[in-house]
């Protein structure tokens, strides 16, 4: 997913001369094009975090396009900066992350799962969580175009399974329905999309016909399409690699609680810091397919039963 960022990155920046790079310590995935063909497009801060979400807001307001990378975990050094030079003023930054969720292998202090939570409650932030490389390529595309500020959070573990076709039609703000289903629906996103497309076969299988739901951008959240798959299942499980804190969950829970109650089970980090030491972790939070179609199972027993 770096690799799909940094390419759509430089292919943009060939013919948008406004598109630039703050990095601060860390080789974005796109450095090698702008030091080859732009340097001075490439600004360099060495470990100052904070300081570079400044520099990123001061050449958005002279009217560049600045790309800020980084590991997840480095928001929290520069939130103070993001909240009052970026979301305030709504800068015309584009933030990208990597690391969030629970990959595991560089230790607790650099993971994080509290990222949506932290994002989605800044006024002006569009924030996006996308599910595989095609999908980082067209949200790479998509935020260019797009005026504000806008974060965009990767998962660092191995290559994720491609789940879109290059004919995907992306748009900011919208979910897309991956699966139609007759009795749940999963609503998910970023790298649980694949988990709960495995989910939803083995389910099949077992004659129960569940949904999937790709909500990619959190913020705005696409209400009308969380109603929609409600009112045409009944049931909703939401997955994500975050803390039931502040995440998809909840925010799914506040619409449906709001426009149309139904029963719904949430899957996610339960109020913890992401372990370390080793790369299925997913398996250790019960975040796997299999922790899926179990929850699904659950929150469809009392149909079967009345069914039977």
């Amino acid at each position: 997913m770096r690799q799909a960022y940094g390419s759509a990155l430089a292919a943009i920046a060939k013919d948008n001369e406004d598109v630039v790079i703050v990095d601060s310590d860390i080789l974005s995935p796109p450095r090698a094009w702008f030091q080859a063909n732009a340097p001075k497009r490439l600004f360099e801060t060495g470990v100052a975090e904070a300081n570079s979400i400044v520099l990123a807001a001061g050449l958005a307001a002279e009217g560049k396009i600045p790309f800020w990378f980084n590991m997840g975990f480095l928001l929290t050094r520069a939130y103070g900066q993001i909240r009052q030079s970026i979301a305030e003023d709504r800068r015309n930054v584009k933030i990208v992350c990597y690391g969030c969720g629970v990959s595991g292998v560089s230790g607790i202090s650099h993971n994080i799962v509290e990222d949506i939570a932290i994002m989605r409650v800044l006024p002006n932030f569009v924030v996006l969580a996308p599910a595989d490389p095609t999908e980082v390529k067209k949200a790479t595309e998509a935020v260019t175009m797009y005026r504000g500020p806008v974060y965009v959070r990767m998962p660092r573990e191995p290559p994720l399974p491609i789940v879109f076709e290059e004919d995907y039609p992306f748009e900011l703000g919208k979910a897309y329905l991956m699966r139609e289903g007759k009795d749940a629906t999963i609503i998910a996103c970023g790298s649980m999309i694949s988990e709960a497309l495995q989910a939803t076969a083995q389910l099949r299988s077992e004659s129960l016909d569940v949904g999937v739901l790709n909500v990619s951008t959190l913020k705005p959240l696409d209400k009308e399409a969380i109603v929609r798959v409600a009112r045409s299942t009944g049931a909703i499980i939401t997955a994500e690699e975050h803390s039931l804190i502040g995440g998809l969950g909840e925010a799914v829970s506040a619409v449906l609680s709001r426009n149309y109650p139904v029963p719904i089970a949430r899957i996610g980090v339960d109020d913890r810091f992401c372990e370390s030491g080793q790369w299925d972790l997913k398996g250790y939070y019960g975040l796997k397919s299999n922790d899926i179609a179990c929850t699904a199972r659950r929150i469809l027993e009392p149909h079967r039963e009345a069914a039977d």
